[in-house]
């Protein structure tokens, strides 16, 4: 089996919204940098089936290029305040057995990868009161591998069954990372039928994830590997759910789950003191600056679900979550990451009417994601705004602010004519039918209405003033389509 697949994301700046944009765009066109972007994935599967055993051999590519810049005042004729190119290509090789005569179910594997990242960045940043560039060159090559076992069987009539496992990685960027006992990850799986109608399930196990290329292929003002230390180690995640699941009729299920996320070793900016975990919710790349492996992350939480199939010709599923997401500071301080929403909660619904028509419509709600009030102090420096031209977040108080909740109602028409060979499908789809104002974040800007930069009176060539512009999102947006099913 052959298979690839591949994109291109390129992003361009309407400048021309500088003079004729609202006050919001003008915001974002004074800080945004262009992007571009492009990616692949290429790869193969060999199957060999024996007598006892069947073995599968996968042989792939990836490869991703990110491209940021950005001009002062967005003028080409200006110098450039950022400039970042980085390759990130892996190569892997990995190799499974499952086999099929023995009194259990065993899997054995392993596999070898070799990496290169490579990055060119300049850059300016404002640190301890100053101006500082940021400039370095990268070529970063790392081999890799993993090994891992799973044995599975089932007892008791088959209602009982068990799964257990165990998995290693490692590679060559330092000798914590090399050596494979400090990254031993155990898996246990349990599910056992109570009855016909109720199911039992539960899950424990820890994984470990490699820190990105991006931390990894820093280096500072030295022209040294910043993290190529002892320090920086795999991160790794302790997970445990347990769950039941209840199907009072044949066209009914619903489950109730609990979950909890233990996260160890996640990267720490040493510039912030704030975990990694909760930068990447923003454009721009994550991880390139000095880390420490020394946060801690929990997330835990239940989940309902349900689903209702063919039901008087109408499907309707339900799903909602309550959860927390937190992550430790510099200081050992738990703080909610950026995703902490709360509540997630779904309500889909479909009806099949006569002669292949359908209608289905979408209801989500979503809890109020935290955000960071500014620093004041430095965001009215002028000479560290004119760095990224926008206002600094205080880390001190990150994330101790909350957005209200949000939520839409999306609506689809879908219509099916079928033919000997094909299908055709015409649709109609609104979302945001009701047109819902969500509010974000604040953001700040340092010019009036008419675009001149509001100097402070007490010191007019080193200070400025700021002010708020309230930001909303959130439109109806209707759309028609055609899809071909052969």
């Amino acid at each position: 089996t052959f298979i690839g697949i591949g994109a291109i994301d390129n992003m361009t700046l309407n400048t021309g919204l500088q003079e004729s944009g609202t006050e919001s765009q003008r915001y974002l066109l004074g800080y945004l940098p262009v992007y571009n972007q492009w990616n692949y994935t290429v790869g193969t599967v060999f199957k060999h089936f024996g007598s006892r055993f069947f073995d599968t051999w996968a042989l792939s590519r990836n490869m991703l290029r990110n491209k940021n810049f950005k001009y002062l005042d967005n003028d080409e004729s200006k110098p450039k305040t950022l400039d970042y190119l980085s390759d990130e290509a892996e190569n892997k090789l990995r190799f499974e057995r499952v086999y099929t005569g023995l009194p259990v179910k065993l899997m054995l594997g392993g596999g070898i990868e070799y990496a290169r990242y490579t990055n060119s960045t300049l850059a300016k940043v404002f640190l301890n009161g100053t101006v500082n560039d940021i400039n370095y060159h990268t070529q970063l090559g790392l081999f890799g591998y993993q090994a891992f076992a799973q044995v599975s069987d089932e007892y008791l009539k088959n209602r009982l069954k068990l799964s257990l496992g165990i998995s290693t990685v490692g590679n060559n960027f330092n000798d914590n990372m090399k050596d494979p006992l400090n990254q031993l990850s155990p898996r246990f799986s349990a599910s056992y039928v109570l009855t016909d109608k109720w199911d039992l399930n539960a899950n424990f196990g820890r994984y470990a994830m490699q820190p990105a290329y991006t931390s990894l292929g820093f280096k500072n003002a030295a022209g040294e590997y910043a993290n190529r230390n002892e320090g920086v180690k795999y991160i790794f995640s302790n997970q445990a759910i347990l769950g039941v699941e209840f199907r009072p009729k044949n066209n009914v299920r619903m489950t109730l789950e609990g979950f909890y996320k233990q996260y160890e070793n996640y990267p720490l900016s040493v510039s912030d003191g704030i975990s990694l975990a909760s930068k990447g919710t923003e454009y721009g790349q994550v991880g390139d600056e000095e880390v420490l492996s020394a946060g801690k992350g929990r997330a835990y939480g239940v989940e309902f679900f349900s689903k209702i199939l063919e039901w008087n010709n109408l499907n309707v599923t339900t799903t909602y979550t309550f959860f927390r997401s937190e992550f430790t500071d510099k200081e050992g301080v738990y703080r909610p990451s950026s995703w902490d929403t709360k509540h997630l909660l779904n309500l889909i619904g479909s009806y099949k009417f006569p002669k292949n028509w359908n209608v289905s419509a979408r209801w989500r709600f979503v809890g109020g994601a935290p955000y960071t009030p500014v620093d004041m102090d430095l965001s009215t420096n002028k000479a560290a705004w004119n760095i990224t031209n926008r206002a600094y977040i205080d880390y001190s108080n990150f994330n101790s602010l909350r957005l209200p909740n949000a939520h839409q109602l999306d609506m689809r028409i879908d219509k099916e004519i079928y033919y000997k060979k094909w299908t055709l499908n015409l649709y109609a789809d609104v979302q945001n039918v009701y047109n819902f104002k969500s509010r974000n974040a604040p953001i700040y800007t340092n010019k009036d209405v008419d675009g001149a930069v509001m100097d402070d009176p007490a010191d007019p060539e080193n200070r400025q003033r700021i002010r708020i512009i309230d930001a909303y999102s959130g439109t109806v947006l209707p759309t028609v389509g055609i899809i071909i099913k052969m």
